[in-house]
């Protein structure tokens, strides 16, 4: 009985589940709904509410006909990932009768483990270090990335971002089909989640620092490979494949931009790009790595802590300092070199790289939030840092006897200097002092046994060392935010109320106003800005259906010209009648059923898009541009069937991405199976 409660406890999946039951505690009141999202975050709930629930009706929603008076949803599409194998899991527990709500909440929390499992796989496969590979896990669960669910989309990319470095450093250790699976997999998920400009540019640079400090292994790695390519051709050719088909979706994205369809605000549309998803420089430049961390030095009280503030756990950098005694390696000084070159070039106000890159790489005109960087580079590398360090100083404390003094002394005066700093601050939290207490403990085992005898009770205390400060920090967190009922909580999104039926009205979130716009078609942005009288915008694009004598033009002369024709002319439609009637409503297509006495100019004042195409019974018809951003045809007299619907290029290869996708995930389920038989471990 013993023996197997020992096991347990030394179990990995043990410490892991007990680490992520105290942080799913220690957010219950986010995870419950009781405090809502922020931010980023209420936009990609929304979004990806909007998605779910046309796939439960058999929909894949090509255009958005509540976002700004109708838009392409490739955009929004390409932020949420739509081919995600994980988003099954809001699919199944929303067919199941879970509400919206709590299906999202439980995909971000398991989307968000399972990227810290990874992290520990890619640590454990880089230090070759268990302890260490555990701390880097803890700090990694503990740090503010997991905060960042409830106001971002951070995790979005995180999560495949560690599997596929996990995936790349055991397949250049051990060349094998299941890794280049993953590789592919994770590759897939980076490229058609968000702009994938941020994955190019981060494994961009790992390759060419790669190359300069790991220059001598590079004819044993590329013999390997190259054996193993040859011996496996066409499983590398349908992995090139899946990639290549996996930036189909942003390819089209970027070639309908360029044909100036779309307008994105805030972006602005850089001077030297040729699409509307081009940024200028000094929206880019205007808030970088530095801002982020100038930001949160305000926050050092952590009784003031809130979402958006950067933060790792204490032991960090009880560990940083700590680690000035062990042996310099090169695996530190690259992983040092690559987060300086890192932290350089997200902060233009200190350096002219940015600039420098801008001008002469194409792809830095085509994203903002370089503070990302610091989410997605400076802290995962930062911590593998710190854990190689801890790993050196472990290695040196056993091989080194004749410096164990000086170890020992320089151990007690590290944690000697925080507690006289923060005693001296008078601000830090209590279990700032508890997690030294458990930090001094951790040492003092190890000076005093061997690390191989202890391993539960250092396990144990390295667990408390690091958790203890975030588990008040984040009490804090949640005294600090929004109460849901004062907060933009999750329930009250637009679409909550997603509808599956034609309305003749919009609500108030759905119709275009210069204040709000932020992305949707060129030509409603060119509508918003010809009217000068807000109010007769607010109430012409209320109703969806207008009636028109004679075609509207496409273009006005001026603003009087095209208020005087919107106001007098326009017969607006409330409601099914005799001459109109609503026979089927979707996001991709509305078909209706009319019966004018005279021909007469139907106009959806859903907004003009080169892609839609207009059909009377059965027929294709002619669709035309009207007032400036509408949709608007000719129906003749007498009773016709018109459809509007939208000639989308996902419908085929979207199928098909989501297969794939769900292939390789049962493939690397099988993959861990036949590895850990092999191994004989719980890794």
């Amino acid at each position: 009985m013993n023996k197997t409660l020992n096991g347990i406890l030394r179990s990995s999946w043990f410490f892991f589940f007990v680490s992520c039951l105290f942080w799913i505690v220690a957010f219950r009141r986010f995870l419950i709904g009781e405090i809502g999202f922020s931010s980023d975050a209420v936009s990609y709930y929304d979004h990806t509410k909007f998605y779910i629930d046309n796939l439960l009706h058999g929909v894949f929603p090509l255009w958005d006909p509540f976002w700004s008076c109708g838009a392409s949803n490739d955009f929004f599409l390409q932020r949420i990932g739509p081919y995600n194998p994980f988003l099954l899991i809001i699919v199944i527990l929303r067919f199941l009768g879970m509400p919206h709500g709590s299906a999202y909440m439980i995909f971000l929390v398991t989307y968000y483990f399972a990227g810290c499992v990874g992290f520990y796989l890619l640590a454990k496969n880089i230090l070759q270090h268990d302890l260490a590979a555990k701390t880097a896990f803890l700090l990694m669960l503990f740090s503010a990335l997991g905060t960042r669910l409830f106001d971002s989309y951070l995790v979005l990319v995180a999560t495949p971002l560690f599997w596929f470095f996990y995936f790349l450093t055991a397949f250049f250790k051990n060349p094998r089909k299941e890794y280049l699976f993953g590789l592919t997999l994770s590759a897939m998920l980076l490229l058609t989640t968000y702009i994938p400009f941020f994955f190019i540019i981060i494994f961009g640079s790992f390759i060419v620092f790669y190359l300069v400090f790991y220059f001598r292994d590079l004819g044993e790695l590329c013999f390997k490979t190259s054996a193993f390519l040859r011996k496996n051709k066409v499983v590398l050719l349908v992995c090139l494949g899946l990639i290549l088909l996996s930036l189909a979706p942003g390819a089209e994205f970027f070639l309908h931009a360029s044909r100036e369809n779309i307008a994105i605000a805030g972006r602005g549309g850089a001077i030297d790009s040729t699409t509307a998803v081009g940024v200028r420089n000094q929206v880019a430049t205007g808030w970088g790595i530095f801002e982020d961390l100038l930001f949160s030095s305000y926050f050092w009280n952590m009784t003031k802590f809130k979402l958006a503030v950067f933060y790792v756990p204490l032991f960090s950098l009880v560990i940083f300092f700590i680690g000035f005694l062990s042996r310099t390696t090169k695996l530190a000084i690259f992983l040092g070199v690559w987060a300086t070159f890192t932290f350089i070039m997200g902060a233009p106000f200190l350096s002219p790289l940015y600039d420098f890159l801008r001008a002469h790489v194409s792809i830095f005109k085509y994203f903002r939030n370089l503070h990302f960087f610091l989410w997605w580079v400076l802290l995962p590398v930062g911590i593998l840092f710190i854990c190689e360090q801890l790993k050196n100083f472990i290695s040196g404390l056993r091989n080194d006897d004749g410096h164990k003094k000086l170890f020992w002394g320089w151990v007690i005066l590290v944690h000697a200097g925080f507690v006289i700093y923060f005693l001296a601050r008078g601000e830090a939290l209590a279990s700032s002092y508890l997690s030294l207490i458990f930090s001094f403990l951790f040492f003092f085992l190890l000076f005093r046994r061997s690390e191989r005898s202890a391993l539960s009770i250092l396990a144990a205390l390295l667990w408390a060392a690091i958790v203890m400060q975030p588990l008040q920090a984040y009490q804090y967190l949640v005294k600090n935010s929004y109460l849901a009922a004062d907060s933009a909580k999750a329930g009250s999104q637009l679409y909550d109320l997603t509808q599956e039926r034609f309305s003749y009205e919009r609500s108030g979130t759905e119709v275009a106003s210069k204040g709000s716009f932020y992305y949707g078609s060129k030509y409603i942005k060119m509508f918003v800005s010809s009217l000068s009288d807000e109010k007769l915008l607010t109430n012409y694009t209320f109703h969806k259906i207008y009636l028109y004598s004679e075609m509207p033009s496409a273009e006005y002369a001026n603003k009087v010209e095209l208020a005087a024709w919107i106001k007098l002319r326009g017969r607006p439609v409330t409601g099914p009648g005799n001459n109109f009637q609503v026979l089927s409503f979707n996001a991709n297509s509305l078909e209706v059923l009319t019966h004018f006495d005279k021909d007469t100019a139907l106009v959806y004042t859903d907004s003009f898009d080169t892609r839609w195409q207009v059909y009377v019974d059965g027929k294709r018809w002619k669709l035309d541009r009207v007032n400036i951003g509408f949709k608007g045809l000719l129906v003749p007299q007498g009773e016709h069937r018109v459809r509007f619907y939208f000639n989308g290029p996902y419908a085929l290869h979207g199928i098909l991405l989501a297969s794939c996708f769900v292939l390789l995930v049962l493939i690397l389920m099988g993959m861990f199976k036949r590895i850990k038989q092999e191994n004989g471990t719980d890794a």
